[in-house]
């Protein structure tokens, strides 16, 4: 599961920073994001390639079968801990 960009910041820090500030920690975190979702997948490979030849099995799931037990659950927990529409919002960045 890739979740390395996942953001949380507090809404105080938030609002203390200056327009200006905020656009830079924005544009930031943006090209943090863009950077990552270049360089992970090469890295991914890298690093499964490497425990392969030093003989460990790697097993790929099956991200259907996953998702398809997950996303009830998921939703469920959504419904009474998240503002209404994050679901969606989430998927549109999916793969």
């Amino acid at each position: 599961m890739w979740s390395y960009w996942v953001f949380s910041a507090n809404k105080k820090f938030m609002d203390s920073l200056t327009p200006t500030h905020r656009k830079i920690f924005m544009d930031t975190l943006n090209d943090a994001i863009h950077w990552l979702n270049k360089t992970v997948p090469t890295e991914e490979e890298n690093l499964l390639k490497k425990m392969e030849e030093k003989g460990v099995t790697v097993i790929k799931p099956d991200i259907a079968a996953f998702q398809k037990i997950a996303q009830p659950v998921v939703r469920k927990f959504a419904e009474g801990k998240c503002r209404s529409g994050i679901l969606d919002e989430i998927a549109k960045y999916a793969k």
